[in-house]
């Protein structure tokens, strides 16, 4: 049997770490003590931060074309 920790982000089940499972694959879902501390998500600037500086530097601040 597998086990993964997953957390609800806007309606969609997102595990911890990835996680093959084939499509048709049954799965069992059971709350965690609510006590319990909430996993930490990274902010968007702390997940794309090695990518930080990679854009030219006449790159529009909005990003547009």
């Amino acid at each position: 049997m597998l086990k993964f920790e997953r957390v609800i982000r806007d309606g969609v089940i997102v595990p911890d770490e990835p996680v093959a499972l084939k499509n048709g694959t049954r799965v069992k879902f059971e709350d965690v003590d609510e006590a319990a501390e909430p996993i930490p998500v990274p902010t968007f600037a702390e997940r794309y931060a090695e990518f930080r500086g990679c854009l030219p530097a006449d790159t529009p601040s909005d990003l547009s074309t």
